[in-house]
């Protein structure tokens, strides 16, 4: 129980971080998509599922989401190894 609420506050700091971010932009480095968008998207897209509420609470970082996940290449790259 320890480890789990350490690394569940853990995430929601880094989730708060994100939304105070994502606030004041478009994009994680600004105001266009770049790589850093690529890499934490995974990360976003799956481990803030475990959460409870998912990305309740969150609504920068939920509409960064959406517009990540739209992307036609994104949406190949997370369907690898998922067949």
């Amino acid at each position: 129980p320890w480890l789990i609420e350490t690394m569940t506050s853990g995430a929601r700091r880094s989730l708060d971080v994100f939304e105070a971010l994502l606030a004041e932009r478009a994009w994680v480095c600004g105001p266009t998509f770049s790589v850093v968008d690529c890499l934490l998207f995974p990360v976003v897209a799956t481990s803030s599922k475990r959460l409870d509420g998912w990305l309740e609470g969150y609504p920068s970082l939920r509409r960064w989401h959406d517009e990540v996940a739209r992307r036609p290449a994104v949406q190949r790259g997370m369907a690898v190894g998922m067949d």
